[in-house]
């Protein structure tokens, strides 16, 4: 290797020639290049490495997201799952690795949707669908995002589906108890809203109405004017005491909430 040139690798054998007398009278070496090799065997262990480095961080991913993750074969058996499937399923890795999904958990509308995702390349998503779970009934109705998601190899074909399942069951329960709330609270602001409007009508006419005046000397016109005055003052006292009554039957519902 001169000055200049890259690094090439070599395997290469000594043979010693002997004479007739059985001395060594030279050496015969035979060198074969072996560049392409070692460089070809170097990439492969790099890709290795990659690899493993990328699959040690899938699996931390996988084994630390509260999402359930499966990954099944094109025929729904079970190749992958992380820890919080199996926890969530009620069976053991060992015991899911191999088995059929719907062997396990028969469901014809699901197995439907995955025949689907397998044979159009199609993924679906779903949020808050209801399931319930046959061999556990004291779950009752639960409610997941879940997500089917198929896997391709480099001639196109489906060659895998990643199910991705995320109970949402409290957050939909919660949602049950709070709609009604959300309603009183908007009954509520509304009623503000009434109250404020006539309380500004009730303290403006209270103001007009009862200016000091002197009947006597102003004339009947000006008594009249007052006279409608207090008319007007009175009708908006009972609008502002009906506003009142309103709100405090909506206060008092919304507390026995």
């Amino acid at each position: 290797m001169g000055p200049g040139r890259e690094q090439t690798y070599w395997d290469v054998d000594h043979v010693p020639l002997r004479g007739l007398d059985g001395t060594v009278d030279g050496v015969l070496i035979l060198a074969d290049e072996v560049t392409h090799q070692v460089l070809s065997r170097r990439k492969v262990q790099e890709l290795a490495q990659s690899l493993a480095q990328e699959r040690d961080v899938l699996q931390t991913i996988m084994e630390n997201t509260p999402a359930q993750l499966a990954y099944l074969d094109p025929e729904f058996n079970f190749v992958r799952v992380n820890a919080a499937y199996a926890e969530g399923s009620g069976h053991s890795k060992q015991e899911l690795i191999g088995r059929n999904h719907f062997d396990l958990f028969p469901h014809a509308e699901n197995q439907a949707i995955f025949e689907r995702v397998r044979d159009t390349g199609q993924a679906v998503v779903f949020h808050a669908k209801p399931s319930e779970f046959p061999d556990r009934p004291e779950l009752g109705t639960t409610y997941w995002d879940w997500t089917l998601v198929p896997v391709r190899n480099a001639s196109g074909s489906v060659e895998g589906l990643v199910l991705s399942l995320l109970d949402v069951t409290e957050l939909k329960r919660a949602q049950k108890v709070l709609g009604p709330l959300v309603d009183r609270l908007q009954l509520l602001r509304e009623a503000d809203q009434s109250i404020l409007g006539s309380s500004s009508l009730f303290f403006f006419f209270l103001a007009s109405a009862w200016l000091p005046s002197s009947s006597s000397r102003l004339g009947p016109r000006t008594t009249a004017n007052n006279v409608a005055k207090n008319t007007t003052l009175i009708l908006n006292v009972k609008r502002f005491n009906f506003s009142l009554r309103f709100t405090g039957n909506i206060m008092s519902s919304f507390c026995r909430v």
